[in-house]
């Protein structure tokens, strides 16, 4: 299009310049005609005057100068007739160009915006992979840690119960289905309907209490914390260590919860006694591990209707409750603190 528009403008200024040229010629020759009368008029003398001579010289040559000047008026008027066309045939086809020029400017502005939506489209597609794979990996270290979590748990609850079962095989203790707590079974702690440790009772439970105090230190935080890397590989933290008392289903509801109360907070309250600095062992909301519940009969590990399954059902638990983050966060907050007790970071 462009290539058109360049030979219609040379067209014009073609017709522009014949334009030019048929008016200088006109002027150059009446400019002649002026010259030859001069000279004409100069060779006259009075004396070779004729009068009806020069009459008609001068009507032949107005003749003809009459016969020029319309021919002259003819081909001028032609002229301006073929110019007033060009004229507006180069102006349309300016217009064209300018709106060719403007769509052309429009359809570059076009892609560079397609170009531009397609890389902002491209960004987001990466954008949103990367948020993916970040979700999947924050997922992914949330189950990794709570099942470390796990298995610290249950490695901690079996190396108790081996040492307990070392020094009083007679206690019974045996880990919950659930591997979640220790559980002193039958008549081990507590006569039957007696809600007071005896005496031989309560040196096994303080002693229970310094095995305790020996594993505490490794899974929480606070004054007594001993936390380790060799100990605590998976950053692991005690959230709840619960004393808690069930009973068999003799006697009332109430009773038996009553009775179970008082069975925790007898062993509690043995323990602490003997060991005041267990109230020490914090949990990531710096509160004292150690508590107190009472079940009675509401939670038995069987049937309540042979002794034998009455028996199991009549216990105290050590029941350990982890710390179960809800996400990757706090995963880093647990393992911040806990590093923050490491004994080389504690020396001065």
């Amino acid at each position: 299009m462009r290539g058109a528009d360049y030979y219609h403008a040379e067209e014009v200024e073609e017709e522009e310049t014949a334009f030019v040229t048929m008016t200088d010629m006109t002027v150059s020759i009446l400019f002649i005609l002026l010259i030859l009368l001069a000279f004409f008029a100069s060779q006259l003398r009075p004396e070779s005057i004729d009068s009806e001579e020069i009459l008609e010289r001068l009507n032949a040559q107005l003749e003809v100068l009459r016969d020029e000047n319309s021919e002259l008026i003819s081909l001028l008027s032609d002229q301006d007739i073929d110019y007033a066309t060009l004229s507006e045939t180069k102006s349309n086809l300016e217009a064209a160009n300018r709106r060719l020029a403007e769509l052309e400017r429009v359809l570059s502005d076009q892609e560079d915006i397609a170009t531009e939506l397609l890389q902002i489209t491209a960004r987001a597609e990466r954008l949103e992979e990367q948020l993916r794979e970040l979700n999947e990996n924050r997922l992914d270290r949330l189950e990794v840690y709570n099942s470390a979590v796990r298995a610290t748990r249950v490695r901690l609850l079996q190396s108790l119960q081996s040492q307990i079962d070392a020094e009083y095989p007679e206690l019974r203790v045996r880990l919950s289905a659930r591997e979640d707590a220790l559980q002193f079974v039958g008549e081990g702690l507590f006569a039957s309907g007696s809600r007071s440790l005896s005496a031989a009772s309560t040196i096994k439970v303080r002693r229970i209490a310094e095995i305790l105090e020996d594993s505490l230190s490794c899974y929480t935080i606070g004054s007594r914390s001993a936390f380790s890397r060799a100990c605590n590989e998976g950053y692991a933290l005690i959230d709840a260590l619960q004393i808690e008392g069930h009973t068999d289903s003799d006697g009332t509801l109430s009773f038996n919860t009553r009775l179970g109360a008082d069975r925790a907070a007898a062993t509690y309250g043995a323990m602490i006694e003997h060991l005041p600095r267990l109230t020490d062992h914090r949990n990531l909301a710096s509160q004292p591990v150690l508590s107190v519940a009472g079940y009675g009969e509401d939670r038995p590990v069987a049937p309540n209707d042979t002794y034998g399954n009455k028996s199991l059902n009549r216990r105290i638990d050590l029941r350990f409750i982890m710390l179960r983050p809800s996400s990757v966060e706090e995963i880093d907050k647990i393992e911040n603190v806990l590093q923050s007790n490491l004994p080389e970071q504690n020396d001065p």
